[in-house]
């Protein structure tokens, strides 16, 4: 059995202040997000954004070894550089009245999905029962994916 190789780090343990964010947004003409991707036509391309990083309200970072960034940023997350390793971080600005338990919890389950998808052959017990308890595994993760590309 594969056994799960993330690494939750406080942002705090990894930085010496030289945090350097690498993941990018494009707010295309029809006013959608998408991914930056290195290479990609910016014909329609409106404005390049590095995604949203606020130090404040970052508490963990992710080490997964290397990061499909396209995927990373469709499912929410960030991608930070920090002393030449890449972190994920979850990228979805916090508003004042959003529980910390309700971000933590939906950050843990963003670098869960990102690791499946990453990892099709690691299973994942938690996921696991959620997706038991809700539908298929590919359901869940389609429409999660799905949701983070229209919000």
């Amino acid at each position: 059995m594969l056994k799960k190789s993330v690494k939750r780090f406080y942002l705090d343990e990894i930085t010496d202040k030289n945090i350097m964010v690498v993941s990018k947004l494009v707010l295309l003409e029809g006013q959608s997000l998408a991914p930056f991707i290195e290479g990609m036509d910016t014909s329609n391309v409106l404005h390049i954004a590095k995604t949203p990083f606020d130090e404040d309200s970052i508490i963990h970072v992710y080490y997964v070894g290397e990061i499909d960034m396209e995927l990373a940023i469709k499912l929410g997350l960030g991608v930070i550089r920090v002393n030449k390793k890449h972190y994920l971080y979850n990228a979805q600005l916090f508003s004042d009245d959003y529980l910390c338990t309700d971000a933590l919890n939906e950050e843990v389950l963003r670098v869960s999905i990102y690791y499946q998808i990453m990892n099709p052959s690691y299973t994942d017990a938690k996921l696991e029962l959620l997706v038991n308890t809700i539908g298929t595994k590919e359901l869940i993760i389609n429409s999660y994916v799905l949701k983070m590309q229209i919000s």
